[in-house]
């Protein structure tokens, strides 16, 4: 007799499993249609749930595993497409400023010059700013703007006279902020 009184016989429920995989060895070996109608038969008579595949929880030498199997295919092809493209109507405009300056008691005169070598008709506007620095030695920026139009290829010649007002020095003048637009890039209005 066995160590702890146990008797040697295995269980009803033990011997039922060894039993039903047996019979799912044998059936793998008759083929997939033989062993489906021995299955059905084998379900209609033990009333156990339905048995789908066959298959085991885990790979063995006599079935797949039950996991699914994911396979992915790739396909390319090559596609060729002709587009039909306006040239593109680009025009740029980047004018350039040069100033010189003069201060004249409560005055600076500045003397800008704008040169565009992209368009000939063109216009825009431009930003002057002075330094200044008063009796309290407070420096101060005084922006004035100003546009501009020319309707040939030569460079354009501007003289203002601006208040900057009285016991200042001027300690800069610069042009900035230059804006450009050739003639033809305006845009066109509807007729």
């Amino acid at each position: 007799m066995p160590i702890g009184g146990e008797s040697s016989v295995p269980a009803a429920g033990s011997r039922m499993r060894s039993v039903r995989g047996a019979l799912l060895v044998a059936l793998c070996s008759l083929g997939p249609a033989a062993a489906q109608n021995t299955l059905d038969t084998v379900r209609d008579r033990t009333l156990e749930a339905p048995i789908t595949s066959l298959c085991f929880p885990r790979d063995s030498r006599a079935a797949p595993p039950c996991d699914p199997v994911t396979k992915v295919a790739h396909v390319e092809t090559q596609q060729t497409f002709v587009l039909d493209l306006p040239p593109p109507d680009i025009k740029y405009c980047a004018a350039a400023i040069g100033v010189e300056y003069t201060q004249r008691d409560t005055l600076v005169r500045v003397v800008s010059t704008i040169e565009n070598a992209d368009c000939s008709a063109s216009s825009g506007e431009y930003e002057i700013a002075v330094r200044v620095r008063d009796a309290n030695l407070d420096v101060k920026k005084l922006d004035f703007m100003e546009l501009w139009q020319r309707n040939d290829d030569k460079s354009l010649t501007f003289t203002h006279d601006y208040r900057i007002g009285t016991n200042v020095d001027v300690l800069s003048v610069h042009g900035h902020s230059l804006g450009c637009r050739c003639a033809d890039m305006a845009p066109k209005q509807a007729q």
